[in-house]
């Protein structure tokens, strides 16, 4: 099985912050409406640095550097696994013979770090794969397709 590449661990950092400013944009507006009418306010600022301290260690530092140490993405000949998880690493196995829909995307934060992410559907359910190098997914969309017009089943 082969790990998820180099360039996802700075595109994570870079969505997290991102979404850390999203986060906290309303507690902003709190604090400084409290600032304004002079209530609460110490305890909310203190309240406030502590989640935004405990947000940047956790969620921009440490989950990228597990997330890929961790997930790992195989592709054989009839089926695909999927290592993925934190505290209950699972590993999962999916068929490529039952797969309907094979999507390509890529957002303009994933362009700029050169990846892509990969989602199959079938009748059930739709697996999102971790971000890849875009050529890499690109090969692995082909890999799959080329695959499902071998396959003859009748189910």
């Amino acid at each position: 099985m082969e790990s998820v590449d180099k360039n996802l661990r700075p595109y994570m950092q870079l969505r997290a912050v991102l979404d850390g400013l999203v986060i906290f944009l309303l507690p902003t507006i709190y604090i400084f409406v409290s600032y304004i009418l002079d209530f609460y306010f110490k305890l909310s600022v203190i309240i406030y640095a502590v989640l935004i301290v405990l947000y940047i260690v956790f969620r921009v530092l440490l989950r990228p550097i597990l997330y890929t140490r961790i997930t790992k993405i195989g592709v054989y000949d009839d089926y695909l696994i999927v290592k993925k998880g934190f505290f209950f690493i699972e590993t999962v196995l999916y068929p490529i013979e039952r797969v309907q829909i094979v999507k390509l995307e890529k957002g303009f934060i994933a362009r700029r770090f050169n990846l892509a992410k990969i989602e199959l559907t079938n009748a059930a359910y739709t697996v999102r794969l971790p971000e890849i190098e875009t050529v890499r997914a690109e090969k692995l969309k082909d890999t799959i397709i080329t695959r499902l017009k071998e396959v003859d089943s009748d189910v």
